[in-house]
């Protein structure tokens, strides 16, 4: 895969859930209080989706941010007394 897709598809999560989210929004400030039962299963769809989207982009595996291995902790983060 190309640069462009692989970093496509490690944002798709998170680009997911913020469509998701402002689709929501606008529902809920469109529509009123009769859309809350929609807003709510369309709420929990999206986050079902993320979680399944989520775990087929890595593969199934976590990466090195989830497992909390890191190739070298910032300087920044040194300074603060963060990391090794």
């Amino acid at each position: 895969m190309t640069d462009l897709s692989q970093f496509t598809l490690a944002c798709l999560p998170e680009l997911i859930l913020a469509i998701g989210a402002l689709t929501l929004l606008m529902l809920g400030a469109f529509v009123g209080e009769r859309a809350t039962a929609a807003v709510l299963a369309g709420g929990v769809l999206v986050i079902a989706g993320v979680l399944v989207i989520g775990d087929s982009a890595t593969g199934g595996k976590p990466d090195e941010r989830e497992r909390g291995v890191s190739a070298e902790t910032p300087s920044s983060a040194r300074n603060l007394g963060v990391g090794g």
